[in-house]
């Protein structure tokens, strides 16, 4: 059931926790909690009765926990931050990817029943099988897949102290119709922009749409438990770079532009036969987010890419 519950969601001025906030919105009692830097994402989350907190979750300090409700059912935490200003830039990103989220579920006991930790596909390193949950994460890309690695020890230890079930989602590149790795090839396309690729196309993508993110996401409070469980949550379809910028270009009736790189990279791929038994199979083809992301396009226009490919077109999480 997802009715007439009290449901706190962390970072919900980003895209999954946006989307979750949404999702709940008007048959829960539903508090989003982000910085709200957008003052229009607010409004819209606001204009379907989601009671939002303005609150810095990478602030270690007693403030923290105040304004942020204490009777709450449900903690979905997609609280992220890539990278922080300095000083002490790291250990802010520490605190919102990993510090913060037992902290706030510790606060909301007796009373909260599950909690769903976001994370990342990326913190297994990539390679050219499939990746299942069994598999020993690396966690070596960085100060964000390495914080949010340590997030995912962070949850399992609340897990275990606190007795909160919980579910660990290990997210491959989760997209929407204006921004994710399908938008960003499409917009390559739109433009005729040289996109580079690495060397013989050996990376590429599994991207999900929103629409399964969500699904797997509501999904994975009814399969929360104590020690807690990690499921990947990816698409079904893996397409490698040029494969991407081909269908997108002949979808939108253009050419293709490729320029090899010299550095080969290897794939980030996800195994999704646990997602399909717990949280159900992906429904929404590559060719489906295509359309979806061309028909943005049409009444959305985007700005034109950045010449080189040198934009960040949204990770594994």
């Amino acid at each position: 059931m997802e009715e007439n519950r009290r449901i706190l969601v962390l970072g919900a001025s980003g895209r999954i926790g946006m989307a979750m906030a949404l999702h709940y919105a008007g048959k829960n009692a539903v508090f989003g909690v982000a910085r709200f830097k957008n003052p229009e994402t607010e409004r819209t989350l606001q204009a379907k009765g989601v009671k939002t907190i303005r609150k810095d979750l990478s602030e270690p300090g007693p403030g923290l926990l105040e304004g942020i409700p204490r009777d709450i059912d449900v903690v979905v935490n997609q609280a992220v931050l890539w990278k922080a200003d300095p000083p002490e830039a790291w250990k802010r990103v520490y605190e919102v990817n990993a510090f913060a989220g037992p902290r706030i579920l510790q606060h909301c006991l007796p009373r909260v029943k599950a909690h769903v930790f976001g994370s990342t596909g990326g913190i297994y390193g990539g390679g050219p099988a499939p990746k299942s949950e069994e598999d020993e994460p690396k966690a070596g890309e960085g100060i964000y897949h390495c914080s949010k690695f340590a997030g995912e020890m962070c949850a399992e230890i609340a897990a275990r102290l606190l007795g909160v079930p919980t579910a660990i989602l290990r997210y491959y590149y989760p997209s929407i119709a204006t921004k994710g790795v399908v938008f960003a090839h499409a917009r390559y396309a739109l433009f005729d922009v040289e996109r580079p690729v690495h060397k013989d196309d050996t990376y590429g993508y599994v991207p999900t749409w929103i629409d399964d993110v969500v699904a797997a996401t509501a999904k994975a409070v009814d399969v929360a438990a104590v020690p807690a469980v990690t499921i990947n949550v990816a698409g079904s379809e893996y397409l490698t770079q040029r494969q991407m910028l081909e269908r997108s270009a002949k979808a939108l009736g253009k050419t293709v532009r490729i320029r090899e790189r010299e550095d080969p990279r290897d794939p980030y791929i996800a195994d999704i036969s646990k997602m399909k038994r717990l949280l159900g199979a992906p429904k929404i083809t590559y060719d489906r987010m295509l359309e979806l992301v061309i028909e943005a396009f049409r009444t959305n226009p985007p700005a034109p890419p950045p010449a080189g490919g040198t934009e960040h077109e949204g990770s594994k999480r």
